[in-house]
């Protein structure tokens, strides 16, 4: 088996086993079983949005490009316009 199926196999196993948790403790009136999940989200959109944000200040600026057109076979330099 390669590994990215045994991978696959297992994430599959793991949201399985963690969605059970999820029900029973909504059975049980466990309130934490939203609460965690829904901090988990919350928590990992903000990473995210701060990891966009560090990307981008710490970003180096890039010089714009400046295009170089070489003149064609017979043309004069000055046939160029610029």
């Amino acid at each position: 088996m390669r590994m990215s199926k045994l991978v696959g196999l297992l994430l599959c196993l793991a949201s399985l086993l963690l969605a059970a948790l999820l029900v029973w403790g909504l059975f049980a009136r466990n309130y934490l079983a939203l609460a965690l999940p829904a901090a988990a989200v919350g928590l990992t959109v903000l990473g995210f949005i701060f990891w966009a944000g560090r990307t981008m200040m710490l970003m180096e600026e890039e010089e714009p490009a400046v295009e170089v057109r070489r003149p064609q076979p017979g043309e004069d330099e000055a046939d160029q316009g610029g």
